[in-house]
Parts: C-alpha cells; sequence; structure tokens
C-alpha cells in the first residue's frame, strides 16, 4: 500500500515549476529588464534563502513522521503483547487446572516470552492511558511468570495446589482483560 502525499506538498510542487517556467520564459524571451538584472544579481542569495528554508521545513517533516512511526510501532508492539499475555495466561489456567493442552513448564517459558516483551516496549512512545495500562501489565506479566515458576518445582500438583494456581492465572487475566477494556 503506497502512501498518497498531502495535497499541500502538490500544490507547492506545482506553484514551484510554474514560476521556475515562467522565469525561464522569460529569460527566454529577452523580456522584462529588470527581471534579467534581478536574476544577475540578487537571484543566487534568494536561491540560497529559499534553498535554506526548505530545508528546515524538510528536516522538521522528516523528523515527525520519523517520531509518528515510532509512536505508531510502539502501539502495535504493546498490542502483540497484550494479546500474547491473554493467550499465555489462559493456557497457564488451563495447564494449572490439568485440563490444558500444554505443561506448566511449556506455559511458563510462553509466560517469561511475554515478560521479555513487555520489558522491551518503549513505554514513553504510548499515549498516557496505554502507557499506564501496559505497565500494569507488564507488572502482573511479572508476577505470573514468578507464581508460575514457584509451582513448577515440585514435580506434580496436587488439585487443591493446581486449582489455586488456575485461580491466580485466572485473576491475573481477569486484571490485564479490564486494564485492555480501559486503554
Amino acid at each position: 500500500m503506497k502512501k498518497e502525499e498531502p495535497e499541500w506538498a502538490t500544490v507547492v510542487g506545482a506553484v514551484f515549476l510554474c514560476l521556475l517556467f515562467s522565469s525561464l520564459a522569460l529569460v527566454a524571451a529577452g523580456g522584462w529588464n529588470w527581471f534579467a538584472k534581478f536574476l544577475e544579481t540578487s537571484a543566487p542569495s534568494w536561491v540560497q534563502a529559499i534553498g535554506s528554508v526548505a530545508a528546515i521545513v524538510a528536516a522538521v517533516l522528516i523528523a515527525r513522521g520519523s517520531e509518528r512511526r515510532e509512536r505508531i510501532g510502539a502501539n502495535q508492539q504493546a498490542t502483540v503483547f497484550k494479546e500474547t499475555l491473554i493467550a499465555t495466561l489462559i493456557d497457564a489456567q488451563a495447564a494449572a487446572a490439568g485440563t490444558g493442552r500444554y505443561s506448566l513448564h511449556e506455559v511458563s517459558a510462553a509466560v517469561g516470552v511475554a515478560v521479555q516483551m513487555g520489558e522491551g516496549l518503549r513505554l514513553e512512545l504510548l499515549p498516557l492511558s496505554r502507557r499506564v495500562s501496559t505497565y500494569k501489565m507488564r507488572a502482573l506479566s511479572g508476577m505470573a511468570k514468578a507464581r508460575l515458576d514457584s509451582h513448577i518445582s515440585a514435580d506434580h500438583l496436587d488439585r487443591p495446589l493446581g486449582l489455586a494456581l488456575a485461580n491466580s492465572m485466572g485473576f491475573y487475566l481477569q486484571e490485564v482483560l479490564e486494564l485492555d477494556s480501559l486503554s
């Protein structure tokens, strides 16, 4: 998908080309004497001044575009983090209850990946409400990982301990879902 240029860029380009061709036509036709004198004496200074201003404007526009792309990327990464965390917490809850497709070791590793994703996010690029909810999700992912790791050392989870862990994962999942609805 190719991004279209803003309308003002097209208008400025068209005006510039019209002025350029008009100037060339005047010089070629041997037109106005004042114009020829202007081209000989003042034109280089004006061209340099206009070029300097154009360079400054271009630098500002490029910087704004770069910052905008970084913010969009950070928002996308935060969304992927949230979705990964939700999926891994669902799997963790099922694994702890003994009804899941994955073992606690596998789920713990997946939650660890979510934790790393959360730690790699540049929160300062997110809007304030999203920044706060993502920060809290990072904290919840770390707590879930620690809770899972504390139970993994046991080779076997008895039913009450497994259900307690499942309830904990359900609590973390509910908190993440509530934060998601706020952001």
